[in-house]
């Protein structure tokens, strides 16, 4: 099975879905970088530290999570435009 379509199920599944519900309560669903309130459902992001496809042994392990806003997510991790440069090993910028 590809690595894309191994995150995919990753990704679709209960125990994911489940483990990211969880963090964003722990985080009283504040973006843990600039700290905006987003209690709606799906606004805020749960973002791997470390990649899933290089480190799929800590995919579920909270201190792995990062739980983020859509802003703060694309600054360190870009889906469009000119990837940022350099990230410290949490992950952030």
């Amino acid at each position: 099975m590809a690595s894309s379509r191994k995150q995919s199920l990753f990704h679709g599944s209960y125990a994911w879905k489940r483990a990211r519900r969880i963090a964003r309560h722990r985080a009283e669903y504040r973006c843990e970088r600039c700290n905006r309130f987003l209690p709606g459902k799906g606004e805020l992001h749960v973002h791997h530290r470390m990649k899933v496809a290089d480190h799929p042994a800590v995919r579920l392990e909270p201190a792995n999570f990062a739980v983020i806003c859509p802003s703060c997510h694309n600054a360190i991790e870009p889906r469009t435009g000119t990837p940022r440069h350099g990230c410290d090993e949490n992950g952030w910028p």
